[in-house]
């Protein structure tokens, strides 16, 4: 706070702050610009029952809203976000970006999304579109199916090697329960390694 101890009004009337008025009035149930002495309107605006800022707000430490919030505007957020609950359809919540963790219970997405990291999902996936595709950076892409005893081990599928390509390929699985079986032709002359796998219906 300036010190106006023994200091002239005529130096130091820019630093009061005012109402903006007609009269000899103070703050009402209306929205009232807040001045400087000499009548320059800040962005702090108040009322009875109201406070608005026309520019930007900044929040070192904690900020807290007993009541409604409404942004106009863009609402940026660093950190982690919240909620109790969520009201309404979210059918205008579009183009949000978290550089942070977010946790939700229910995620529904209607369009498309790019996760730049790594996903965790502790439920079931269910796939409607009828199509996975697994890219990769540079190597070979693959699909590892673990064991029940705490994920000790895994069986994985691999696509081959670009240069053993001559064109994509489809594997199609059988019908019916049946057995898949892989040969391996050792380069001497032992006998043939036989590993039956073997497909079962979904219960």
């Amino acid at each position: 706070m300036s010190d106006l101890t023994n200091s002239l009004i005529n130096a130091t009337y820019k630093k009061l702050i005012q109402v903006s008025s007609s009269g000899n009035e103070g703050i009402s149930g209306t929205l009232t610009n807040v001045q400087t002495g000499d009548g320059t309107n800040t962005a702090l605006q108040l009322a009875t029952n109201a406070a608005q800022i026309d520019g930007t707000l900044f929040v070192g430490q904690t900020f807290g809203v007993s009541g409604d919030a409404s942004v106009a505007g863009g609402l940026a957020i660093a950190n982690k976000v919240c909620a109790s609950a969520y009201y309404g359809d979210g059918s205008n919540l579009t183009g949000l970006t978290f550089s942070g963790d977010v946790s939700v219970s229910s995620l529904i997405v209607t369009n498309n999304a790019t996760i730049g990291g790594n996903v965790t999902i502790g439920g079931n996936i269910m796939v409607s579109g009828g199509e996975i595709q697994v890219k990769n950076g540079g190597t070979q892409s693959n699909i590892k199916l673990y064991c029940e005893s705490g994920n000790a081990h895994y069986a994985a599928l691999q696509a081959p090697p670009h240069s053993s390509f001559s064109g994509n390929i489809t594997i199609t699985l059988p019908p019916t329960v049946t057995l898949l079986v892989t040969i391996k032709l050792d380069t001497d002359t032992s006998p043939l390694n036989v590993n039956p796998v073997r497909l079962e219906p979904s219960p």
